[in-house]
C-alpha cells in the first residue's frame, strides 16, 4: 500500500478484517507506504529472483532467540495459495549474508511473491527484501 494523496497521514493507516482482530498491512506515520516485501510478476514477464537479504536490529528487549526467513509464492494461473518455496534461518541479531540463488529462482507471470520473517519468541525489528530481474516473455524460449 502506498499513500497517493498530497497529504501525510497523522495516524497509522490499517487494512484489517471486519472484526478489527487482524491487521493485513499497516502504513506507519512518516513512511507513506507499507514496509512489506511483496511483489507480483507482471503479465507477459518472468521474474528471476537473484537473492534475498535480512537483518535483525539490536533493540533492548527485542531480540528473538531465532528467526526464520520464508519465500512464499502463489501461482495465480494454477493454484492461488501461498506455498513455501524456500526457507532459511536468519541471525539472532545482525545482518544475514544475502542468500543468492544459482541458478536464479524462476517465477511465472502473475505470481505473487511474499518474503516473510518469523521470529520465535520476541517481536523483532527486521529489515528484509529481495532482488528480481524481469524478462519479457517474448525473449524466453520454451
Amino acid at each position: 500500500m502506498i499513500v497517493m494523496a498530497s497529504v501525510a497521514p497523522t495516524s497509522t493507516v490499517r487494512v484489517h478484517n471486519a472484526g478489527e482482530t487482524v491487521d493485513y498491512t499497516i502504513v506507519s506515520i512518516g513512511f507513506n507506504q507499507t514496509l512489506m516485501a511483496v511483489y507480483t510478476v507482471p503479465i507477459g514477464y518472468t521474474g528471476f529472483m537473484t537473492n534475498y537479504y535480512c537483518s535483525i536490529v539490536n533493540e533492548v528487549g527485542r531480540i528473538p532467540t531465532s528467526t526464520e526467513v520464508l519465500i512464499r509464492s502463489a501461482d495465480n494461473q494454477h493454484a492461488p495459495l501461498l506455498i513455501v518455496k524456500h526457507a532459511n534461518s536468519a541471525p539472532k541479531e545482525g545482518i544475514m549474508s544475502p542468500h543468492t540463488f544459482n541458478p536464479y529462482y524462476v517465477f511465472t507471470e502473475t505470481t505473487d511473491i511474499v518474503l516473510s520473517v518469523i521470529t520465535a519468541d520476541a517481536i523483532g525489528h527486521v529489515h528484509a527484501g529481495f532482488d528480481i530481474i524481469l524478462v519479457d516473455n517474448k525473449y524466453i524460449e520454451d
